[in-house]
């Protein structure tokens, strides 16, 4: 689980540049400026925790119930970003 965004960067050989590397929501720019406007906010009086985002990702597919019917549930899946 990570509680600090990171940039992951890539130097090939034919360019004379670093290139960033996204495989993770962690390391996406979305992440990393959702962090730095966190840790700029104005800290809650008598906090001393810090201030850490928590990327939740929703989503759902169709299950079907039974074998000879059409019914149907749409189960809801969570899942942490951070991890």
């Amino acid at each position: 689980f990570r509680f600090e965004p990171y940039k992951l960067h890539w130097h090939p050989s034919h360019k004379e540049s670093n290139v960033g590397v996204y495989g993770e929501l962690f390391t996406s720019r979305e992440f990393l400026e959702a962090h730095q406007t966190l840790q700029e906010s104005p800290p809650q009086l008598e906090c001393n925790l810090p201030c850490r985002v928590v990327a939740l990702m929703f989503w759902s597919d169709a299950t079907q119930l039974t074998t000879f019917s059409n019914s149907k549930l749409w189960p809801l899946y969570i899942y942490f970003g951070n991890d």
